[in-house]
């Protein structure tokens, strides 16, 4: 009887760290991308949004009275510093 509940008991701690791992994973994700005011772009994300029962519709990444600049994508070419002649 011991045997059976510690084998539930460990199926049960292993489910919880997947769960855990899966919804870390695909905020991370989502975190890095900007990618949480459209439709989940994978599997992990989708899977972790519908855990967390997240849903959104047209993020406006604002705060109440503060004007953010909008977020520019990165330039194609590196902005090197200009060398001054010696």
């Amino acid at each position: 009887m011991f045997a059976v509940l510690f084998i539930f008991a460990a199926i049960a701690f292993g489910v919880f760290i997947a769960i855990v791992v899966v919804v870390s994973v695909g905020s991370r994700i989502e975190d890095s991308r900007w990618t949480l005011s459209g439709p989940p772009p994978g599997p992990i994300r989708a899977l972790a949004r519908r855990i967390v029962g997240f849903h959104t519709r047209d993020i406006k990444w604002h705060t109440g009275r503060v004007d953010w600049p909008e977020p520019q994508p990165p330039s194609a070419e590196p902005k090197w510093p200009t060398s001054a002649p010696m």
